[in-house]
């Protein structure tokens, strides 16, 4: 830092931002440290980073949420903080205008299967889904996590039965295809930082639906688009609202969806934002 003597430093990792922190104590630069994540509950180390975080110029975190969390817990640092969410590409998320899989409704998810994603309660919903008779079928996307989860989740679909309904396809080379293919996404975690995945598929025009926690309400903006995540009841409600819709509802919602993702997400937003932050 003496020897380049910057005008600014922009750390991401947390182990560097606590570091250029200490680095601050001897020289003095701008710093901007980044949060990437939501803080679920405060460790030693946490609260160590946000005691350091006093001799940073700017505190950025990427989500809502943890903008919130610092607010309740460090409101002293809340000076420092400035939202700015992660881009998503929006040349490579776009339309395709391509045909979509049509012997159903797709609802598709692209997460890893482990706990957070919350996807035993969202095996409740996808049966409370078929008892009504719902012609919609569910896809989901990403490796597993954890061995013994995805055993119980197999378990599950067998117990309730709905293989018929739900498919899990592994991780997929080429999700923007998948989004394209489907028509409404979903994400039903329990937590979430700022969900990449919910944007991506709402740039490439999917509408979407997802549980009513941490930076979703600030995406989905309409009450209908939300659930709560602890009840497979609203999911399925949710679920349902959604799917019933016209063709043309849906092709209208999953336009305003990119637009909206444009406006927060693209290139242009984000570099803007970070341009604003350093002048």
């Amino acid at each position: 830092i003496k020897e380049w003597k910057p005008d600014m430093v922009v750390a991401y990792k947390i182990g560097m931002s606590m570091g250029l922190c200490l680095t601050r104590m001897l020289t003095k630069f701008n710093l901007v440290v980044s949060e990437r994540n939501t803080t679920q509950q405060l460790t030693r180390r946490d609260r160590i980073r946000f005691f350091l975080y006093r001799w940073a110029t700017h505190i950025v975190p990427n989500s809502f949420s943890q903008a919130r969390f610092i607010e309740e817990h460090y409101p002293h640092l809340m000076k420092k903080v400035k939202v700015i969410t992660n881009m998503i590409d929006t040349s490579v998320f776009a339309p395709s205008g391509g045909e979509k899989l049509s012997d159903a409704i797709h609802i598709v998810t692209a997460a890893r299967i482990a706990p957070q994603k919350n996807i035993l309660r969202y095996l409740d919903a996808v049966a409370i889904v078929k008892s009504r008779g719902l012609k919609v079928h569910f896809d989901w996307y990403g490796r597993a996590e954890h061995e013994d989860y995805y055993a119980e989740v197999k378990a599950k679909i067998e117990a309730l039965g709905i293989a018929d309904y739900i498919t899990f396809h592994g991780g997929s080379p080429s999700v923007a295809d998948r989004y394209r293919e489907s028509h409404i996404f979903c994400l039903p975690s329990i937590y979430e930082g700022f969900p990449n995945v919910l944007c991506e598929a709402m740039a490439c025009g999917l509408p979407a639906i997802a549980s009513a926690v941490c930076d979703n309400p600030n995406i989905l903006t309409n009450p209908n688009r939300l659930f709560n995540p602890a009840s497979p009841e609203s999911m399925a409600e949710a679920i349902e609202r959604i799917a019933t819709i016209s063709p043309e509802q849906l092709i209208a919602e999953g336009e305003e969806a990119r637009k909206l993702i444009v406006e927060l997400c693209s290139e242009k937003a984000f570099v803007t934002k970070y341009l604003n932050l350093m002048d």
